[in-house]
């Protein structure tokens, strides 16, 4: 099968790169809180990876970035803003928890029936395909 050729700009020349297209960041930041999902549902305790010094590792970018993209994941309702203690931290910090409504786009926008790690989740948030 061929894969589609996808035009990527970089500073100031395109480059023509043959793959599927780059992840966005806010894109990764949900698919990091997606994968903590089991282990981020408890209401005094959260995982490093659920702060915002986490997700930034995680997804490889600044804190700030983090901060912006988790700003507009919170205001498009996708994820939800908790103020846990985190494991390893003295303080308690600003943490974050993927609903529902997040874990719909991340369907929509991975094609759930050809991801195998979010196939078990198709049936929760209404989207079409096998349980």
């Amino acid at each position: 099968m061929e894969r589609p050729v996808v035009d990527v700009v970089l500073a100031t020349r395109t480059t023509r790169i043959r793959g599927p297209r780059p992840m966005s960041v806010g894109h990764m930041v949900l698919r990091h809180l997606f994968h903590l999902n089991g282990r981020n549902e408890d209401d005094l305790i959260a995982p490093y990876g659920a702060s915002q010094d986490g997700i930034a590792e995680a997804a490889r970018i600044t804190r700030a970035h983090a901060a912006i993209e988790l700003r507009r994941a919170v205001e498009k309702g996708y994820v939800e803003v908790l103020v846990r203690h985190v494991v390893h931290l003295p303080t308690r910090r600003k943490t974050y928890l993927i609903t529902r409504r997040g874990i719909a786009a991340l369907l929509a926008a991975e094609g759930a029936e050809t991801c195998d790690h979010i196939a078990p989740f198709v049936g929760v948030c209404g989207m079409k395909g096998a349980v």
